[in-house]
């Protein structure tokens, strides 16, 4: 669950934080107030690409942070910096990581649809997953062992076509091949070696002038009246008055922490003084070395790498030399043994998907009738591929078709469907057929092109699925704010110098009722307040209920 969040400098938004509810928070506010601002830092945090462009005008950088609480009673810090010149920094609860990390970490616990997401739904190949993942457990595991065999089958042809061209290879070709192996044999690289030397060599060459840059130190650290002796003095001192002010004990303990790390830090450089030797012999060895791999680099590289395969290349194309047929006809074997269990695998998945089918299809129909698309159906169009065009996804092809009516004949949904409607098809997806996997799942642009009496029953949908999702929710609709446990208004307002800046502030009582009177009609005049109070009691008494 996102329980704050905290952002910085991004577009107009100056300095701004936002506390959610853990069911059903609204962010509502005038366009261009500042809502895509806040989204980006989302995407931010979920390690979507920085973009420069977005720091505040005048900043040099900015920064993102969200504080989750897990399921097992922790809480998670993560943090994003962007700087004004491009570079881009993150963080796990205060320790330094990469953008995958950050990804790794949040995208499990955030969910988010908007726009772009909803597009999704126009790309044929995510509707074979939305599909596993409606099935479950069975489809999932059916599918990994499909994965595996593809995979299995794909590296043995991989081999068998190795094999088949080094058995093609003339008999320069085979002179050759055993000319690179006795030169790569004579030097006998192992795997890792020249990394390991390029490590070594800096610091044997250099070992005299890092031996005497650590004595160094060493001695500032530990000379009479230096570092050590100047906080111990310290922790003396204010440990005179220790208990009587918190803050001055704070400064003491602190004090005591940083004289353990300092005599920490002379303790690993004596021991890093003592480990370095300057010994020439073995300097000597280890360039020579060096040279040596570097030369085959140049010979059959650029890399080390490189190297390793021309040997593994030659070893095949003297193997068939020798042993004739026989490798080949090996290879062939474990091409068909592959074959077999890819066959298999591909005939149990497809028959997992084929028999859920049906039930998806439905499951998704109703939970689209509950949404105001009364008439409208869904089928899955399954039609088997040549063995030529199998994929990792599997052996057929499925796309999920849209009958807005039963006299329309099914179709594919980028072809008639509206904005509205999939944004709707979207959230049955995700509420009632069950595909979404994070605890908060946020929406932009759920209520794109719909009102009236379908907005109040996408609006109870939201209401449902926090219960057992934390749901947040950018709208421009009353009939979704009223249902929130928490509203947040996005504003913008002119600051010092006539910037603009965003600002963010929760809404309670009247203020409430006022914003909730401008979604229903633009003013808060007696009427519109009087409309806006009607539907917040009713969405009470809907939420009870």
């Amino acid at each position: 669950m996102l329980e704050k969040l905290v952002v910085r400098n991004i577009a107009l938004v100056a300095d701004a934080t936002l506390v959610f509810s853990p069911h059903l928070t609204v962010l509502s506010g005038e366009t261009g107030a500042g809502k895509t601002a806040l989204l980006f830092a989302l995407r931010l945090l979920s390690g979507e690409r920085s973009d420069s462009s977005m720091v505040r005008d005048g900043e040099g950088s900015a920064s993102v942070e969200g504080t989750f609480a897990l399921d097992d009673g922790r809480r998670l810090l993560a943090q994003r910096l962007i700087a004004a010149s491009g570079r881009s920094r993150c963080m796990l609860d205060g320790k330094r990581c990469t953008v995958a990390e950050l990804a790794r970490a949040v995208r499990p616990l955030l969910d988010l649809h908007g726009q772009h997401e909803q597009q999704v739904l126009l790309q044929t190949a995510s509707h074979v997953r939305f599909l596993d993942a409606w099935i479950g457990e069975e489809a999932l595991r059916t599918r990994d062992a499909y994965e595996e065999a593809f995979d299995r089958h794909a590296a043995a042809c991989a081999e068998h076509a190795a094999l088949v061209r080094a058995a093609s290879a003339s008999i320069e070709q085979r002179e050759l091949a055993r000319l690179a192996l006795q030169a790569i044999d004579a030097v006998n690289p192992y795997e890792g070696e020249y990394e390991e030397l390029e490590a070594a060599l800096p610091k044997l060459e250099h070992a005299d002038a890092l031996a005497q840059a650590a004595s160094s130190a060493l001695q500032v650290l530990r000379r009479e009246g230096g570092v050590e002796d100047a906080l111990a003095e310290v922790s003396m001192e204010l440990g005179r008055e220790s208990g009587i002010d918190k803050r001055l004990d704070g400064f003491a303990e602190m004090a005591d922490d940083i004289l353990v790390q300092v005599e920490e830090l002379s303790s690993d450089l004596r021991a890093y003084r003592d480990s370095l030797e300057y010994d020439p012999q073995v300097l000597v060895r280890y360039q020579d070395r060096l040279a040596a791999l570097d030369g085959l680099c140049k010979r059959y590289g650029p890399g080390i790498e490189d190297v390793f395969a021309r040997a593994a290349d030659a070893r095949r194309t003297l193997t068939l030399a020798e042993e004739g047929n026989e490798a080949l006809e090996e290879s062939q074997a474990r091409v068909g043994e592959a074959e077999k269990a890819l066959v298999a695998a591909a005939d149990a998945l497809a028959r997992v998907r084929g028999e859920g089918v049906d039930a998806f299809s439905d499951a998704l129909t109703a939970a689209t009738t509950a949404l105001a698309m009364g008439g409208a159906s869904f089928t899955m169009g399954v039609s088997d591929l040549p063995r030529s065009a199998w994929t990792r996804e599997g052996t057929q092809h499925l796309e999920l078709l849209y009958s807005p009516g039963p006299a329309v004949a099914p179709r594919p949904l980028a072809r008639i469907a509206s904005g509205g409607e999939l944004s709707r098809v979207m959230l049955a997806l995700i509420s009632e057929v069950d595909v979404a996997a994070a605890g908060t799942l946020v929406f932009d642009e759920v209520d794109t092109g719909i009102g009236g009496s379908t907005a109040t029953l996408v609006a109870e949908h939201l209401a449902r699925l926090s219960a057992t999702h934390q749901v947040i929710v950018v709208t421009h609709l009353a009939q979704v704010a009223v249902f929130a446990d928490a509203q947040l208004l996005v504003e913008k307002t002119a600051a010092a110098g006539g910037m603009p800046v965003t600002g963010v502030r929760m809404l309670e009582g009247e203020e409430r009722v006022a914003e909730i009177a401008r979604m229903l009609s633009g003013d808060d005049g007696a009427v519109s307040l009087e409309h806006a109070r009607a539907l917040l009691a009713s969405a009470e008494e809907t939420k009870a209920h």
